[in-house]
């Protein structure tokens, strides 16, 4: 019973993780082209923002 136990466990382990896997991948493929141009203009906003802060020091 405890070796065919595991043998299920080997076989469906790999199938269900490369399942969730698949499925994050999925549901984190980026954005509509509104939200990246909207990331992109907050990042150059932030290193603008950065660069005239006198105590913040680039090391």
């Amino acid at each position: 019973m405890s070796g065919s136990l595991w043998g299920l466990a080997t076989i469906i382990g790999p199938i269900l993780l490369i399942a969730v896997i698949a499925y994050a991948m999925l549901r984190n493929r980026g954005g509509t082209k509104g939200d990246v141009a909207r990331a992109e203009r907050g990042a150059v906003e932030l290193r603008e923002e950065l660069e005239r802060d006198p105590e913040y020091k680039e090391q």
